[in-house]
């Protein structure tokens, strides 16, 4: 048993079915309104979806079980190593290795931490509209909404949101936003995701900008892991060189 909770090759079929599960994913829009599924799937292939969570596979049981299952493979694998080289900890090459095993952990606890406790949404507004942002005490507000074109063309190069951070009845944040650029209050952020156009009974248009509402309080722990991650690669790089 011990033998297989160490085993490099355990290690890689956690890594290929989490990565499988990450594509599909991201193939498959997440915590969407129930309707668009069936809308899109038909109703038979959403409940489907719905029992084996792929509609939230980030906070599905058995994703999680596969992250924790995969950090107690690390750990365990890093042990095996450290009773092994007790005599050499202190040389790059094994403090690299060490420190590249902590690294996935610390990677793998923030994507925990994000998807435990962060939240990803969207919300349409036309101008004017006041919309409350969820799991927040806070609205948002569109003031404004426009595209904009590459010169003497009619290709969109670009489009933007005004926008305003409304807390108890005060308007305490605005900021234009645009593909790339968020709009950041209280660890959510607000992307330009997209935009539709509807028109009323006079055949006016008026436009609904998109907004992809983001919290997640792994982020800077997934950060922190990447970093000790390049150290550890780096540390075990110059261990090499030294012993060639």
């Amino acid at each position: 048993m011990k033998r297989f909770f160490s085993s490099p090759k355990l290690t890689f079929i956690l890594l290929i079915l989490l990565a499988s599960l990450a594509i599909i994913g991201t193939i498959i829009p997440q915590n969407e309104p129930h309707y668009l599924y069936i809308e899109k799937y038909g109703y038979n292939l959403y409940r489907l979806l719905k029992i084996f969570s792929i509609t939230d596979v980030y906070h599905s049981w058995w994703f999680i079980g596969l992250l924790e299952f995969l950090s107690l493979n690390i750990i365990i694998c890093a042990l095996n190593r450290l009773k092994t080289c007790r005599q050499t900890l202190t040389k790059p090459r094994q403090l690299g290795y060490f420190a590249t095993h902590l690294s996935f952990l610390i990677i793998l606890s923030g994507g925990m931490i994000g998807s435990l406790w962060g939240f990803k949404d969207n919300l349409y507004l036309k101008e004017g509209e006041v919309r409350h942002v969820p799991q927040t005490n806070f609205h948002i507000k569109l003031n404004k909404f426009w595209l904009e074109y590459y010169p003497d063309s009619k290709m969109i190069k670009d489009y933007k949101s005004n926008l305003t951070i409304i807390e108890n009845e005060k308007e305490i944040l605005t900021k234009t936003i645009e593909v790339n650029e968020p709009l950041s209050y209280k660890g959510i952020r607000f992307y330009q995701a997209s935009y539709e156009i509807d028109v009323n009974e006079k055949f006016h248009h008026f436009y609904y900008s998109g907004l992809q509402v983001v919290k997640d309080p792994g982020v800077w722990v997934v950060w922190l892991g990447c970093s000790l991650l390049m150290l550890g690669l780096i540390m075990g790089y110059i261990g090499h060189i030294g012993q060639t």
